[in-house]
């Protein structure tokens, strides 16, 4: 996979492995933001549910050691941030 910027608003490219990792991990732990966002499917979420997200990607840091997981959430983490500017805002999870 290439580095690019993502400036041009095209999302975080996360590789399908990953999302199923996030999404069982989610599971797991009783990540609600994670554990409904499964990889096969579309979702959109609003701006409380963008916050939620961040935290429970910061608080997976903690819980887990997983270099690849850290690596893929802080670039979700910096991209959610960057487009939860106000209460109108939402986003598309799409696989």
């Amino acid at each position: 996979m290439s580095q690019r910027s993502y400036e041009e608003d095209d999302g975080v490219p996360v590789p399908i492995p990953i999302m199923y990792r996030f999404y069982h991990i989610g599971r797991a732990y009783d990540l609600h933001q994670l554990k409904n966002f499964s990889p096969r499917e579309c979702s959109a979420i609003d701006f409380i549910s963008m916050n939620l997200l961040i935290a429970e990607l910061e608080a997976l840091r903690e819980l887990i050691n997983d270099s690849v997981l850290n690596h893929y959430g802080d670039q979700l983490i910096d991209y959610v941030k960057r487009h939860s500017i106000d209460s109108k805002s939402r986003m598309i999870l799409s696989a």
